[in-house]
């Protein structure tokens, strides 16, 4: 995601 994850924002970096 656009945090480090798969979807849209579960991970701690960006991914945008």
């Amino acid at each position: 995601g656009y945090n480090g994850g798969v979807g849209v924002d579960e991970g701690p970096v960006s991914e945008i």
